[in-house]
C-alpha cells in the first residue's frame, strides 16, 4: 500500500515535463475526433471509444491533464486544479470515451500494456510508470517472475457524465485491451481521501487489499510511501490523520469472463 506523495487527491505536475505542459495548457490542441479515425475502436450511439498510443496522444496531454482536473476537483472541492498532469503521460496508451452528441469528452484513463520479455518491461523507470514511481522495483520483480501485466491508472470520469454507467464501460475497456493482447493481470492505483473514514475502517480495507485472492503467490516490493497500519491501530479512535496525504493503494484485477463485459466490436491490439 502506498501512501499519495502530496496531499489531497490528486499528485499534480511532479514530473520532469510539467512545467512546459502547464505552460502550454491554454495553448494545447482540444481533441477533434476527425483527427483520430485510425484510432476509433468502437463507434456506437451516443459513444465512441478512442485507444491512443503514445506517440498519438502527446499533441492532446495538456488538455487531457486539464479535463482530468477537471472531473477530480469535482469529487474533491477541496483541491481545485487547473491540471492533473505528472510528466508520464507521453508513455501510456490513453483510452477515451467521447459523445458524438454532445461533442465532448464523457471520460478517459491511461494504460501500459506490459510483455515480461520486452525490452520496456525490463528498462521502465519511475519518471515513466506511476506505478514503478509508487513500487519500486515491481516491473523488474514482476519481469523476473515471468509475469505479463497491464498498468491502468489516471481513470476519470467528466462532472456531466459522473454516477451514470460510464465507470462500466472503462472497466470494461481495462479488462478487454489487455486480454487481446494475452494479458490477464492488470495493476492500477485506488486513490481515495482517507480524512474522511476511521482509521480502523482504511487498515482494514489496505489489509483486504494486500490479502486479495488475486495476488497469489507474487512477491511485490515494499511501496515508496507506507502507510502505517499498526501505528494507526493504536491511536485513539477519534484520530483524524489530518497530517497524511492522500491514500493510494495498489489494487489486483483478475482476468474477468467476457461473458460479464461484452468485447469490443472492433479492437487495435497493435503493441
Amino acid at each position: 500500500m502506498a501512501q499519495g506523495s502530496r496531499g489531497g487527491w490528486l499528485t499534480c505536475c511532479d514530473g520532469p515535463d510539467s512545467a512546459r505542459l502547464v505552460d502550454d495548457l491554454h495553448d494545447a490542441p482540444i481533441f477533434d475526433p476527425r483527427g483520430f479515425g485510425d484510432c476509433l475502436l468502437e463507434q456506437r450511439h451516443g459513444c465512441w471509444t478512442f485507444v491512443l498510443p503514445p506517440e498519438r496522444a502527446i499533441a492532446i496531454i495538456p488538455w487531457l491533464g486539464n479535463k482530468r482536473a477537471e472531473a477530480f476537483s469535482r469529487l474533491a472541492p477541496g483541491r481545485q486544479l487547473d491540471t492533473d498532469l505528472d510528466g508520464r503521460d507521453g508513455h501510456y496508451w490513453h483510452m477515451l470515451l467521447w459523445d458524438p452528441l454532445r461533442h465532448q469528452l464523457i471520460g478517459g484513463q491511461r494504460l501500459k500494456f506490459v510483455h515480461h520479455n520486452t525490452l520496456e518491461a525490463e528498462s521502465m523507470t519511475a519518471d515513466q510508470s506511476y506505478l514503478e514511481h509508487s513500487y519500486p522495483g515491481i516491473y523488474a520483480s514482476l519481469v523476473r517472475d515471468g509475469v505479463s501485466f497491464a498498468e491502468v491508472g489516471r481513470t476519470f470520469v467528466m462532472p456531466g457524465y459522473q454516477g451514470k454507467h460510464w465507470l462500466g464501460e472503462l472497466i470494461r475497456g481495462f479488462v478487454h485491451l489487455p486480454e487481446q493482447r494475452k494479458i490477464h493481470l492488470a495493476f492500477g492505483m485506488v486513490s481515495f481521501d482517507q480524512r474522511e473514514i476511521k482509521p480502523e475502517v482504511v487498515a482494514a480495507f489496505i489489509r483486504c487489499l494486500e490479502g486479495s485472492l488475486f495476488r497469489g503467490d507474487l512477491q511485490l516490493p515494499a511501496p515508496r510511501y507506507a502507510y502505517p497500519i499498526d501505528l494507526v491501530m493504536q491511536l485513539p479512535f477519534d484520530w483524524d490523520g489530518l497530517e497524511l496525504s492522500a491514500l493510494e493503494v495498489i489494487g489486483f484485477f483478475c482476468r474477468l469472463s467476457s461473458g460479464l463485459t461484452a468485447p469490443f466490436a472492433r479492437l487495435n491490439t497493435r503493441d
